[in-house]
């Protein structure tokens, strides 16, 4: 089951790199909701604080893959306002 949970997290992070590019190469974050996107981060945190409680290896790194996208997202969305 772990290998399953391990395809499903490279599955979920790797959703981020269409939307990172398209960032990065038209550098423009206007169809990208803060709000939203911050709201996914905070999330993130708590299901991370979550994964260390019950120490599941699986959610530790795929909270921390999210955390590193979704942190990126926000600091593009910061830099190109």
């Amino acid at each position: 089951m772990k290998t399953l949970g391990y395809i499903g997290i490279i599955l979920v992070q790797c959703s981020y790199w269409p939307q990172i590019y398209r960032v990065l190469s038209t550098r423009r974050t206007a169809a990208l909701s803060p709000v939203f996107v911050f709201l996914v981060w905070l999330g993130l945190i708590c299901l991370q604080i979550y994964s260390y409680h019950i120490f599941n290896l699986v959610y530790i790194v795929s909270n921390w893959i999210g955390l590193a996208n979704t942190s990126l997202l926000l600091i593009l969305i910061w830099l190109r306002r």
